[in-house]
């Protein structure tokens, strides 16, 4: 069995990609044992629009003058008071077992089972994402008080097959399945926070 290749970025980190330029945040991983490793960005296109999209690896590259704006405002005061109905979900660790960011699961519900795609949109419309597998097992460990007990959408795709993503059984145990994505689920949305940024504990 081959080894999995180590992600070369982390969650949250901002980037830009190669081939048009446009810069936005990394919000989701997916390792292969073969293949090159893949990053969801969270970018504004050229054309305006808000938009979410899987590059490989090769195709990605830190953005240092975002990088270094956040980390500008990870250090500056903030608020550590949540809006209204959100709740704080935890820590998120890389493969590494380091703190990446906090977790916060947004108050916002769609009014509809959504299929994958409009998940994702609906998510990005209310300044959010779905959240990876690992947010999602962090989410049933936190906050299952507010999560319905039905199966949720995450924002990863299968990677062996495209027409497939993966989702959670908030009922059942919180175990991990995939399913076509034209099939309509539940969703919740979620948003990180810079590791400075937030005191959870205040």
């Amino acid at each position: 069995m081959q080894t999995p290749t180590p992600y070369k970025f982390k969650l949250g980190q901002q980037a830009s990609i190669a081939v048009s330029g446009e810069t936005g945040q990394i919000i989701a991983r997916a390792e292969y044992t073969t293949g090159t490793n893949s990053y969801l960005l969270r970018y504004k296109s050229a054309d305006g629009r808000a938009v979410e999209a899987w590059w490989n690896e090769d195709a990605v590259a830190l953005d240092n003058s975002l990088a270094a704006s956040s980390a500008d405002h990870a250090t500056s005061p903030s608020s550590t008071t949540l809006p209204k109905g959100e709740r704080y979900a935890g820590i998120v660790l890389d493969a590494d077992g380091k703190p990446t960011h906090h977790l916060v699961l947004m108050a916002q519900r769609p009014e509809e089972d959504l299929n994958w795609q409009a998940a994702m949109d609906w998510a990005a419309s209310i300044g959010g994402t779905l959240p990876t597998r690992q947010e999602q097992a962090l989410l049933y460990a936190n906050c299952k008080p507010n999560l319905k007990p039905e199966w949720h959408w995450s924002c990863e795709e299968h990677k062996d097959d495209a027409s497939f993503a993966w989702l959670c059984r908030f009922g059942y145990g919180g175990g991990q399945d995939d399913d076509l994505k034209s099939y309509e689920g539940s969703v919740v949305a979620v948003r990180r926070l810079p590791l400075q940024s937030f005191n959870p504990l205040v």
